[in-house]
């Protein structure tokens, strides 16, 4: 038996960080994205992938097909606007899968937009937001099972926690396989090189340890800890240990390297795979 929380605590989560990366950067929003006299937009578009739809695209397109006549702020305001509205619908569980698209389709417009400030946590938040469209998400604590909306998911609950286990067992495995393979990682420069040229937060001047074997040690648990991760987090007895060693990692990731967003949406994935779907069950077997 698995506990369904995990499912609920998926799709609010997931929307929540997007609000929280959104706003993070709200004050610099108009630079990056509207037609400043810093930034201008046909200037960052002609960096821009171009098999993927960017804002300056879609409002050529809008204004072509439609005859727009907003300003170009005005619109990327509007498409803002409409993201968050659908984020708060995903968070409430209203007709669930049609916000997502919306919310997968605005997401991809606004990071394919500006490319140079792309990070990993942009490709695993438009990944997430698939995993809400084709799982269940709207089974428990949602408005659409309020009101009976018509239940559409590709996978059942059983199967979506095996997609979800299997993607971040074997994110982990690789992740700690490529390491492996660097003599970088093995011998400590790489774990060097990260605490002491990327220490945004500067709390603790790393370069004082050196002449101990600091670097070399936490190379390896890093390795350790994300090769031998599909095995060990799915071992009743070791789950604990593993999860709470992971979450602490990118804890540190978040505090000394400032990759918040990053940090915070691989714990989630990890408490969606690994702790809401255990939670209460001893209880309940009592």
């Amino acid at each position: 038996k698995v506990n369904r929380t995990w499912l609920t605590f998926f799709r609010i989560s997931i929307p929540l960080l997007c609000f929280v990366e959104l706003f993070s950067f709200w004050n610099d929003f108009d630079t990056f994205y509207s037609n400043s006299e810093l930034i201008k937009t046909d200037i960052v578009n002609a960096s821009t992938d171009k098999n993927s739809l960017s804002l300056l695209d879609f409002y050529n397109f809008l204004k072509l097909k439609f005859n727009l006549s907003a300003s170009y702020l005005l619109y990327v305001r509007s498409i803002i606007l409409i993201y968050c509205i659908s984020l708060i619908l995903v968070i409430l569980g209203f007709l669930t899968k049609m916000s997502t698209i919306f919310c997968i389709f605005f997401q991809l417009l606004i990071t394919k937009s500006y490319p140079e400030i792309q990070s990993g946590y942009d490709y695993f938040t438009t990944l997430c937001f698939f995993y809400i469209f084709i799982f269940p998400t709207n089974l428990e604590f949602s408005i659409d099972k309020k009101f009976k909306t018509k239940k559409f998911y590709i996978f059942n609950e059983k199967q979506s926690l095996a997609i979800i286990k299997t993607h971040v067992c074997i994110m982990y495995f690789f992740a700690g396989f490529d390491k492996l393979l660097g003599y970088n990682w093995r011998n400590g420069e790489s774990m060097w090189r990260v605490l002491t040229e990327y220490n945004v937060t500067n709390l603790f001047d790393f370069k004082k340890l050196y002449r101990t074997p600091f670097f070399f040690i936490t190379g390896w648990l890093t390795i350790i800890f994300e090769l031998l991760y599909p095995i060990f987090i799915n071992l009743k007895f070791t789950r604990n240990f593993w999860l709470i060693s992971i979450i602490i990692m990118h804890a540190l990731i978040a505090l000394f390297l400032g990759l918040t967003t990053f940090s915070l949406i691989m714990v989630i994935l990890n408490l969606t795979a690994y702790y809401y779907p255990f939670l209460n069950i001893s209880n309940e077997k009592k």
